[in-house]
Parts: structure tokens; sequence; C-alpha cells
């Protein structure tokens, strides 16, 4: 695992989707997890919390509108996902929910850090 997979810059990911209801976290029985928003109070155990995001892959026409693109394929055609999307893009991305590479960390890397799940059709079939 790399060495950016650690707890300082877990939370410096998490802090993008600040105010999204995406982290997960347990609740006291240990058992039971439950979703909240992203925020300072939420994140007291941060290495037991992960974010519930969506696949780049599944972004929708109405999502790729709201950026700008004229529909989704728009999107996954003109970029590569894993390195270079444009940071307004991104940052796009981010705030409707979807998984984009961080600090050099892939969405597959995040997901094996336990940084992420993905969730959606194409996370349910993977």
């Amino acid at each position: 695992m790399k060495d950016e997979t650690n707890q300082k810059n877990k939370a410096k990911f998490f802090v993008l989707y600040w105010g999204q209801e995406v982290l997960s976290a347990p609740l006291n029985t240990g058992h039971l997890r439950e979703t909240y928003a992203v925020q300072a109070t939420e994140m007291y155990d941060i290495q037991s919390c992960y974010l519930e995001l969506k696949p780049l892959s599944q972004i929708s026409d109405e999502d790729a509108i709201a950026l700008g693109y004229p529909d989704a394929g728009d999107i996954i055609a003109s970029y590569d996902i894993e390195d270079d999307l444009p940071h307004s893009l991104a940052d796009g991305l981010r705030g409707l929910g979807y998984a984009v590479p961080y600090m050099g960390l892939s969405v597959d890397e995040m997901v094996q850090a336990g940084w992420i799940k993905l969730v959606g059709k194409e996370a349910e079939n993977g």
C-alpha cells in the first residue's frame, strides 16, 4: 500500500466531500453502520469510517449536463478518468458524490485502503 494512504491524508480526502451524506461510521455496537454528513463531529474515529461514493463510470446524463457537458459519455470519452481530470471537473464530480482520484491515488487504491466503498449497480455486480 502506498505511503499516501495514511490517516492524515484520509481525513484531508474526506473533507473534500464536506457536508454530503456519504460518511459511513460504526454505531456504538460496532456492527451496524450509519451514514452521516461529512463533518468534524462525525469523523471522531476516522480509522473505522469510509465514504460511500458513486463510481464515475455510472455518471448520469443529468449530472454531466449540470457540470456543463452534453452527456455522460462525453466526460468518460474525453478524459483518462484516473489521470487527467481538470481540477474544476474533479471538484464538480466530488460535489455530486462521485469517487475521483486524489493525491496520486487511484479510486481502486482508495477502495483497497478502505477509504471508500463504491455504491450503485456496478458496485453491486462487481
